[in-house]
């Protein structure tokens, strides 16, 4: 709903918030950003034996359940006991009763979801999954070059929007994230981070203003909302070896001037804290 209501007030949503605006979709103006649909869920009971459901649905023991949404695809897996328990895979579009299983006939899908899910949740310490431990896989890229794609747009938000829709006013390439902000007043560096190894990674940013790290569709670090400036935040990743997506968004506050500080940094076992080599980046 946040998303909703900002644009009905003339402005982008949040890049924290978690949904995207419908309101194109409701008066058929303007374009309709992308976006999945994914819950995480335990109940103790069982679906319900309306005599709608087709019987293979009615009657199953819940538990721990997910379910995602990509496209007209749907995924949802019950009584989960790890990351590696399949899921029931239906196209709700041309199967609204979900009584054709797709799994099996398309096991491609299985594998999509299985990777889907872990690059888009972040495990919570109050809310415990069977899957929190799962490390997060990499993305298959065959040919990636060196550095950032960097982009600039000049936005009205006080706080940093999302971009999915906006035309940048510039656009560059670098070898990595620097807090330069030559045009406008919110840069975007986007493109891919080389993990080296299996491992528990730790991520450290801060900034002179506002900034904003996600990895895949994973909110990292907030650094928007009720942050200090100067302030050092931290957050761990069990990250598979390969590429994995970053975007990070760094936001020029408008009382501030010239160049403002912008530091990313991580740290693994084995490995003390130190800035992300510019190796590491590629697009």
């Amino acid at each position: 709903m946040d998303a909703d209501f900002a644009e009905a007030a003339g402005f982008k949503a949040p890049l924290r918030s978690d949904g995207v605006s419908l309101i194109p979709s409701l008066t058929g103006k303007g374009k309709q950003a992308p976006s999945n649909i994914y819950v995480e869920y335990v109940h103790p009971s069982r679906t319900s034996e309306y005599k709608e459901f087709e019987p293979g649905r009615r009657g199953i023991k819940r538990g721990q359940m997910q379910m995602l949404r990509v496209g007209d695809i749907v995924g949802v897996r019950y009584e989960i006991k790890s990351a590696r328990d399949d899921f029931k895979i239906y196209n709700i579009l041309k199967d609204p009763k979900q009584a054709n299983d797709l799994a099996k006939s398309e096991p491609y899908l299985q594998a999509l979801m299985k990777d889907k899910i872990l690059q888009m949740r972040k495990p919570d310490e109050e809310a415990e999954r069977p899957y929190d431990e799962a490390f997060v896989p990499a993305v298959d890229i065959k040919k990636a070059k060196k550095g950032l794609v960097k982009k600039a747009f000049a936005v009205n938000e006080h706080w940093i929007p999302q971009t999915a829709l906006l035309k940048p006013i510039a656009k560059t390439k670098v070898a990595a994230p620097n807090a330069t902000i030559e045009k406008g007043n919110l840069v975007v560096f986007e493109g891919y981070i080389n993990v080296p190894t299996d491992g528990q990674y730790t991520f450290y940013l801060s900034t002179g203003s506002k900034a904003f790290l996600r990895i895949h569709d994973i909110s990292v670090i907030d650094e928007d909302f009720n942050y200090t400036a100067g302030e050092e935040k931290t957050a761990v990743m069990k990250l598979k070896a390969g590429l994995h997506p970053i975007k990070l968004h760094h936001f020029k506050l408008s009382n501030s001037t010239g160049t403002t500080q912008l530091k990313l940094s991580w740290s693994t076992s084995g490995k003390g804290k130190e800035a992300i080599p510019e190796t590491a980046f590629l697009n």
